[in-house]
Formats: structure tokens, sequence, C-alpha cells
């Protein structure tokens, strides 16, 4: 399997450990130009987890396909399910997990499951989640990536 670093062309996505990569979009929200980012996680059985999915562009596939295969999507707040739908069409195989709340407002959404409760068992080597209900607008739940000591969070950081 390729990594990212040592593809050829243009990436989009940013390896910041190993298995870990970022990429960042621009987004315009309410008139101001906020950006998005969208975390990438490669579990020991080669699968992807993304975190806060971005606007899916072919570049950006090409790049995820090159890194394994995507098999969980990660809606993490209330706040972010805006291009979940988009990879679920892509990538059928793949299970959409969101933060409660998330089922109600998206019920268009083919979801797998509710965090934190729902999350499955192939994370757990690798990951640590729990909810930061202290924001109920979001309900927001942050990851741990254990290996890389890196904690994955969306709009609880902003």
């Amino acid at each position: 399997m390729i990594r990212p670093a040592e593809l050829s062309w243009p990436r989009m996505l940013r390896e910041i450990a190993k298995d870990l990569w970022v990429a960042e979009q621009a987004l315009r929200f309410g008139g101001l130009d906020i950006g998005t980012r969208m975390s990438v996680v490669r579990l020991g059985s080669g699968d992807l987890l993304l975190h806060s999915p971005i606007r899916l562009t072919d570049e950006l596939a090409r790049d995820l396909d090159e890194c394994g295969s995507l098999r969980y999507l990660v809606a993490p707040n209330r706040l972010h399910p805006l291009f979940a739908g988009d990879y679920s069409e892509r990538y059928p195989q793949s299970e959409l997990y969101v933060a409660p709340g998330l089922e109600k407002k998206r019920s268009d959404l083919r979801i797998a499951g509710v965090l934190p409760e729902a999350a499955p068992e192939a994370w757990k080597p690798e990951l640590d989640w729990i909810l930061f209900d202290g924001l109920p607008i979001a309900n927001e739940v942050v990851f741990l990536h254990r290996p890389s000591r890196t904690l994955i969070t969306c709009d609880l950081a902003f």
C-alpha cells in the first residue's frame, strides 16, 4: 500500500503522524470564511475512519483510496453532517456514526449508529472517544488517537 507522502500527484491529505492525516478546504458559513478540516485514521485492519468529512472531490477520493479502504465515517457533532451523504454514496460499504441528536436532524442519512455507545469494536485498538455534552448545540464526540497521542476535535476547539 502506498502512503500519501509517496504519491507523485498533488495531494489533499497531509500526514501528521503514522496512519493519521488531515485534509483542509475553504468553507463559508454564515458569510464567514471559516474553513473546514477532516481527520483520517488508518486503523490496524487497514480500514479508514474519516472524522468530520469535508467536500468529496476526485482528488481526495484518489488519495483516500491509496491509503486504505474507507469503512467508517464520523459526524462528530450535530453541526458537521454536511458532506457525509456524498461519502456514503461513493463508498456504499462505509458506515456512518453520528453524535447524539444528529440522527433526528438528518434522517435522510444512512446512519449505522449513534455515538458514543454505538462505536464499533474495531476502533478500540487505536482510538478512545467520549461525548463532550457541555455544549448541547453540538454534542461533540472527541477522539484520542492513542498511537500518536493526538486529540481529534471539531468545533470544541474553535
